[in-house]
C-alpha cells in the first residue's frame, strides 16, 4: 500500500510477477491487495465537473500478477495519469480467481488507464454488501480516457442480500465520462460469462451523442444472470454501442434503468439473442440493424474457455459488424479487426485471410 502526501509523486513504478493466495479471507469491508494514490478520495463528486486529479501516481504498471482464495480485490489505483516521461499506465495480463471482494481490479479519479488481456472469475461480494459490490473490473468516479480491452471475467454472480440490483457486474463504469480532460471509457474485445450484470454503465453524464460517455463496440457477454447490459442507472446518458454479442441474459439483453427522453445507448450491428427479454421496460431505442441469430461459437452453446467464443466461419455474424474504421485496434485474439468486422470479441476462427499483427498497447 502507498499513500502520499498533498506534494508527492510515485513515478514509474512497476509491479510484476507476484503470487497471492490465502490472504485477507477474514475481511469484512473492502481491501486489495495493492493499493496505489492519495490515502482517500476528494468528496464524492456530484457531477463530472466538479471532478479533480491531483495525479498523485505518474506511470504504473501492474501486470503478470494473480492471486486466488483471497477476501481483497487485486488492485485499486486512484489519481493515477502518465506524461512524456512516464508514457506507460496499465493493468494487464494479471489473473484474479475466487475472491470476496468489493471489487477485483478497481480504478478511480484517473486519466487514461488501460486496463487489458487480465483474467478475473469467481468474484463473491463482500458480506457488508455495500455499493458496487462484487464486480470484476470497476471505473467508478471522475476516470476519463482510459481502456478496457481483451479481458476475460466468468462467473460474477452478485447476491440477493443488500443492494440486490447493484451487485456482480463483469465490468461497472459509474460516474465517470466526457468532462474529463481525455472523454469517456473505450471498452472492447472483453468476454463476460455468467456475471448477474454483464456491463454496467451508471452517472456517467453526457450531454450528446456528439459526444458520447463511453464507446462499448465488440464485447462478447453471455449468460449473464439478470442484465447482459445495464445502462443509465440514475442519471441521463449517452453511449455508443456497436458490434457487440448478448445472449442467453435471464431477465433483460439491455436495460435502460432511468426513465426520461434521454440515456439512450446509440446502437448499431449488435447480436441480441435467446435473451429472456432483449429489451427492458424503460429502453427507448432499438437496435434496427441488429443481426440477432445464433452467433455459433466454435466452442458449442456454452464454451469453456475465453478462445471458445470465436465464430465458425459460417456464423451470421461474421464480417457483418459497423465498421468503425478503427485501424489497427484489434479484437480479442490480438489481432487487427477486419473491413467490416465481424460481431463480437473474436473476428471469425477461420476462413479470412490473416489481418496484420499489430499492438496497441
Amino acid at each position: 500500500s502507498a499513500s502520499f502526501s498533498s506534494a508527492a509523486q510515485l513515478r514509474g513504478f512497476v509491479i510484476t510477477g507476484n503470487t497471492f493466495s490465502g490472504i485477507n479471507t477474514a475481511d469484512t469491508s473492502p481491501t486489495y491487495l495493492v493499493k496505489l494514490g492519495r490515502s482517500s478520495l476528494f468528496t464524492t463528486p456530484t457531477d463530472q465537473a466538479t471532478c479533480t486529479h491531483d495525479n498523485s501516481v505518474v506511470g504504473l504498471t501492474f501486470a503478470n500478477n494473480s492471486a486466488s482464495n483471497v477476501g481483497s480485490g487485486l488492485i485499486y489505483l486512484n489519481n493515477a495519469t502518465k506524461s512524456a516521461t512516464y508514457p506507460t499506465l496499465a493493468i494487464y495480463n494479471n489473473t484474479l480467481n475466487s475472491a470476496v471482494a468489493n471489487v477485483g481490479i478497481s480504478v478511480f479519479y484517473s486519466l487514461g488507464v488501460d486496463t487489458y488481456g487480465n483474467t478475473v472469475s469467481n468474484i463473491t461480494p463482500m458480506s457488508s454488501q455495500s455499493y458496487l459490490d462484487g464486480a470484476g473490473i470497476g471505473y467508478d468516479f471522475c476516470n476519463s480516457g482510459g481502456r478496457i480491452f481483451r479481458n476475460y471475467i466468468y462467473d460474477i454472480p452478485g447476491s440477493t442480500l443488500g443492494s440486490a440490483e447493484l451487485n456482480g457486474q463483469g465490468i461497472e463504469i459509474f460516474a465517470s465520462g466526457i468532462n474529463g480532460s481525455l472523454g469517456g471509457i473505450e471498452v472492447f474485445g472483453n468476454v463476460i460469462l455468467r456475471a448477474k450484470k454483464g456491463l454496467f454503465l451508471g452517472d456517467d453524464v453526457s450531454p450528446s451523442i456528439a459526444t458520447p460517455a463511453h464507446k462499448i463496440y465488440n464485447n462478447t457477454i453471455v449468460d449473464s444472470v439478470a442484465d447482459g447490459v445495464e445502462t443509465a442507472f440514475t442519471v441521463e446518458q449517452e453511449n455508443t454501442f456497436y458490434n457487440n454479442i448478448v445472449k442467453g441474459s435471464g431477465r433483460y439483453g439491455i436495460n435502460k434503468g432511468k426513465v426520461g427522453s434521454g440515456g439512450q445507448l446509440q446502437m448499431a450491428n449488435n447480436t441480441l439473442f435467446s435473451n429472456a427479454t432483449n429489451y427492458g421496460t424503460q429502453t427507448q431505442t432499438v437496435d434496427a440493424t441488429a443481426v440477432n441469430s445464433d452467433p455459433s461459437f466454435t466452442g458449442g452453446t456454452s464454451p469453456a474457455t475465453a478462445a471458445g467464443f470465436k465464430l465458425t466461419a459460417g456464423s451470421a455474424l461474421r464480417r457483418t459488424g459497423k465498421d468503425l474504421n478503427l485501424g489497427n485496434i484489434q479484437d480479442n485474439g490480438n489481432r487487427a479487426f477486419l473491413h467490416p468486422p465481424s460481431i463480437g470479441a473474436w473476428e471469425a476462427a477461420s476462413g479470412d485471410a490473416a489481418a496484420a499483427r499489430t499492438t496497441r498497447q
